[in-house]
């Protein structure tokens, strides 16, 4: 793995190389994945790689054969990524209306870009924002047997996301109370990133292409 994160990160190779995603193979009952990659230099030089990740946790942004321009590849063990992954997660329920919904919204998404670079998005919190603190219709078998709280939301977050959620809802005049947490099962994973900090730093989203796994190896095919 040391080599070819060597190569690609490589003065002239960020520069002037090319990145290409030849194969994907995921195994899904074995929580295996194999990705094969081609890298071009400078010189026009080509070498396939393939890179074995093993209890594969999730992949993303796989959906073009040109990995450009993230063509820098590197692996972290300490990455917003895993501190969303290894984090419990907490149960909220938000009582009260915000003066404004969208202003709400808009800083619950900077709180997002700051504490954990948006590898998060608004929707993955709130999908339905049209209908959110707005009136509830109660189906009339349930009247009578819902209190004021069924007028509440509901927010699962990373505990990570815990504090500065609940210092935004004060700001807005909104309670949170906590109804569950639950413990993460995942710990010493790591996530591989094709980036390029030109563009942006690795630990800020901007659709690079990454895997989360436990383990990763790799295989040099040909040289060209």
């Amino acid at each position: 793995m040391e080599e070819l994160v060597e190569v690609s990160n490589s003065k002239n190779f960020a520069s002037q190389g090319f990145t290409y995603l030849k194969k994907l193979v995921f195994e899904a009952d074995r929580a295996r994945l194999q990705l094969h990659i081609t890298l071009i230099d400078e010189t026009e030089k080509q070498n396939d790689w393939i890179i074995n990740a093993e209890n594969v946790f999730g992949f993303k942004n796989f959906d073009s054969g040109n990995l450009m321009p993230y063509l820098k590849i590197n692996i972290y063990e300490n990455h917003p990524l895993l501190k969303i992954m290894e984090s419990p997660e907490i149960q909220c329920m938000i009582i009260g209306v915000p003066d404004n919904k969208f202003e709400f919204l808009g800083k619950f998404y900077q709180l997002l870009q700051n504490d954990i670079g948006s590898w998060k998005k608004l929707e993955d919190f709130f999908w339905n924002t049209q209908n959110l603190f707005g009136e509830k219709e109660i189906p009339e078998s349930f009247k009578g047997l819902m209190t004021e709280e069924s007028d509440a939301e509901y927010i699962t977050l990373p505990k990570i996301l815990l504090d500065p959620f609940r210092r935004l809802c004060e700001s807005e005049n909104l309670q949170v109370q906590i109804d569950g947490e639950y413990e993460s099962d995942y710990k010493n994973m790591k996530v591989l990133i094709f980036g390029n900090e030109m563009i942006c730093p690795d630990d800020y989203c901007l659709n690079q292409p990454y895997i989360i796994a436990e383990k990763f190896t790799t295989e040099k095919k040909s040289n060209g």
